[in-house]
């Protein structure tokens, strides 16, 4: 006769399936770890806990009455939770297809384009297909470039319909090419003023005849002078004063951005109740400020661009990369290991030293302080052992 087996008995692998498990360690080790703890619960309390499957991605819940249980059986079942969830809910294999139409909001010369362009390499670098659309260059290509500051006037009716009908035709692009991007995750950018709230309405009613779109409004807000300033002299390269005298060209920009600030509505809470999703920078990243809006960046698009943001910034500043010099390895043409530098690699390191040590000299104590970073190894510490040694790389200043 064949003995007696317990349920959990029944459903443990084969000696042969072993090895295999334990290659499948990430994945296989944490199932089977979930499933046991749910199946001990179970026995336990006389099948009152459960596990049901939902969906295709396998989300796992357990479920228990919690006048039966007692606190140590509480915690085993949030960890069969995590366990379940954390498998269950990730699928590498599948393809993720989402649209995300991203919304520009501010006045002139808040770093909009910029941070437009900023998303645009970072999501096409993380693999998210992602185009920018600026209805500035839309202007300008259909004749109306170097045009005056009345053109943006708020009471030049005419004026208004002419860029009100470039924005949407510019949204209107931005939309064709996520239809186009097919069955993929995709990302379209308005770079745009988009500084009235009929105007946001506009974008967002026409965002939602599209299936499967999800609007993000990103606005930009400076106060900063010097951050302005800086701008304003970025903005009298463009097409639109090409050729103009600085002076000129400066009081026109400035009399182009009074005129958008007549009109101009920030993003407030007032738009709430069209259930908008939006983020506010403010001053390049010194606040940023986000509603309805999930940012886990393991999860969602918004996440992506919320993580880039916490890196903006526009002041200058160096970056040096440097390799370390000779190590005892390198002598013996051997590749690895955590050897120390031989007396070739320690002047190296010195000669590092004097060129670092002589930019934070130029620097003085207006310049910000350095920071050194290096890796673990016998022959990184020794190099930076040097940096410490320096006269301007003081303890206060400088982190190694």
């Amino acid at each position: 006769a064949r003995p007696p087996t317990s349920h959990a008995a029944r459903r443990a692998p084969p000696a042969a399936m072993l090895p295999l498990c334990g290659c499948l360690a990430g994945c296989g080790a944490g199932l089977a770890a979930g499933f046991g703890l749910s199946q001990a619960l179970s026995r336990r309390q006389g099948g009152g806990n459960h596990v049901k499957a939902h969906g295709q991605n396998g989300f796992a819940r357990l479920t228990s009455d919690p006048e039966k249980t007692t606190p140590r059986q509480e915690a085993w079942k949030r960890q069969a939770a995590r366990r379940c969830s954390s498998i269950f809910t990730t699928n590498e294999h599948h393809v993720k297809e989402e649209k995300l139409v991203i919304v520009m909001v501010g006045l002139p010369a808040r770093g909009k384009s910029y941070i437009s362009k900023a998303l645009v390499r970072y999501l096409n670098f993380l693999g998210i297909h992602t185009r920018l659309f600026n209805a500035g260059n839309l202007r300008r290509d259909t004749g109306k470039a170097g045009i005056s500051a009345d053109f943006f006037n708020p009471d030049n009716r005419e004026a208004k319909q002419q860029r009100e009908a470039m924005a949407m035709e510019c949204l209107e692009q931005l939309l064709g090419f996520l239809r186009e991007a097919g069955n993929v995750t995709a990302v379209g950018i308005l770079d745009a003023t988009n500084t009235t709230v009929e105007r946001r309405a506009k974008v967002l009613d026409r965002c939602s005849q599209e299936r499967g779109v999800t609007v993000l409004f990103l606005e930009s807000l400076c106060t900063d002078e010097s951050v302005l300033e800086a701008n304003y002299k970025l903005k009298l390269i463009n097409d639109d004063y090409k050729g103009m005298d600085a002076g000129e060209a400066t009081k026109d920009f400035l009399e182009r951005v009074a005129k958008y600030e007549e009109a101009y509505q920030p993003l407030d809470d007032v738009e709430q109740d069209r259930n908008m999703s939006y983020i506010k920078l403010i001053d390049a990243g010194r606040k940023l400020v986000k509603y309805r809006c999930h940012t886990d960046a393991r999860q969602t698009l918004p996440g992506h661009v919320f993580h880039l943001l916490h890196s903006i910034h526009l002041g200058p500043r160096s970056i040096f990369l440097a390799l370390v010099g000779e190590c005892r390895h390198d002598v013996e043409q051997r590749l690895g290991g955590d050897s120390a530098l031989t007396a070739v690699g320690q002047k190296r390191g010195q000669l590092l030293c004097r060129f670092l040590d002589a930019r934070e000299a130029e620097a003085g104590e207006e310049g910000q302080p350095a920071m050194v970073m290096c890796g673990t190894l016998q022959r990184h510490l020794h190099t930076a052992r040097y940096l410490k040694l320096a006269a301007s790389f003081t303890p206060h200043k400088t982190r190694v």
